[in-house]
């Protein structure tokens, strides 16, 4: 079982509740462990650590628990419950920038469900702090659609102090703006370009071009389960301009040959190679490209001959 496995496992986040009257956080699981005895393995390391941080935060020592977090997201960068408990400390810090931004990253990392929901009604409570009301109610709506209720009651007092805020239409302008960033920023702050990606896709579900970001920088992350979805909701839309789709099905067919599925990553070269031949604008190297793609078919074929 690896690092990951072991860590998942063995301890679920706890159920998050509310601690009025402003952000919601996580009480600690089980006693923290004595720093003197020290934890026998990485993954006790960041179990002790996180229980410290929530536990300091519990007692308002609030700087002490934010360093608790920081080492854990050094120890393990991909963990979305590390910056949410980051994120809610820095919420009583009234830190707001760095909060958003804490509770930006988890959105990104956590699976859809209990976590991801508290952590879009924490941003959406700080947002609303910021008088970013538009911003707060599409994020409280994100919480409310995955079964978060306390979402409804801050709904239902924003639209008592502010009428009915319409945050739903798409905003394809936004959503472009923030792919763009992501892809500026992706070799020096990936975790950050992911959140960008699943932000753009807030304001627009259906904007391939944020999808195939969340696959690319899902997959560099090495969340190849997360990045076959996003490229798997990317192939789903038409209609597509091809260039677009080829890269989709080339970069999906690495992670259904790392997952062993050599038929599907066979299919999804075939099919990448029909369409990369008749977009020679969209690939500057498209003679080196459709070389690569021939090449790597020629590989599957042999793993795989009743493909062939």
């Amino acid at each position: 079982m690896s690092f990951f496995d072991k860590l998942f496992s063995r301890r679920k986040p706890a159920p998050v509740v509310p601690a009025p009257p402003d952000v919601a956080e996580v009480p600690p699981e089980q006693p923290v462990v004595d720093d003197d005895v020290g934890p026998a393995t990485p993954g006790d390391r960041v179990l002790a650590l996180m229980n410290r941080g929530r536990e300091r935060h519990r007692c308002g020592d609030i700087d002490e628990a934010i360093a608790a977090f920081d080492e854990v997201i050094t120890l393990v960068p991909i963990y979305g419950m590390a910056y949410f408990d980051r994120g809610t400390s820095r919420a009583a810090r009234d830190n707001h920038a760095a909060a958003i931004a804490d509770f930006d990253i988890a959105i990104a990392l956590l699976p859809a469900g209990e976590e991801q929901a508290a952590a879009y009604h924490n941003r959406g409570v700080v947002h609303e702090a910021l008088e970013h009301i538009s911003q707060a109610v599409r994020d409280l709506r994100a919480a409310q659609a995955q079964g978060w209720t306390l979402a409804s009651g801050e709904l239902d007092r924003i639209r008592g102090q502010h009428g009915e805020v319409d945050a739903s239409a798409p905003d394809v302008a936004q959503a472009t703006a923030l792919c763009d960033e992501a892809r500026r920023i992706f070799a020096t702050a990936p975790l950050v370009a992911l959140a960008r990606f699943k932000q753009a896709t807030e304001f627009a579900p259906e904007l391939q071009d944020a999808l195939h970001g969340l696959g690319i920088v899902n997959a560099a992350l090495r969340r190849n389960a997360e990045a076959l979805v996003a490229f798997d909701r990317s192939l789903a839309i038409e209609p597509q301009q091809a260039g677009m789709r080829a890269e989709a099905l080339f970069n999906r067919s690495q992670l259904l040959n790392a997952r062993g599925d050599v038929a599907g990553a066979i299919a999804d070269l075939e099919a990448c190679l029909v369409l990369s031949r008749g977009d020679e604008v969209r690939f500057p190297h498209h003679d080196a490209f459709v070389a690569g793609i021939q090449s790597r078919l020629t590989r599957l074929h042999v793993r795989n001959p009743s493909k062939g």
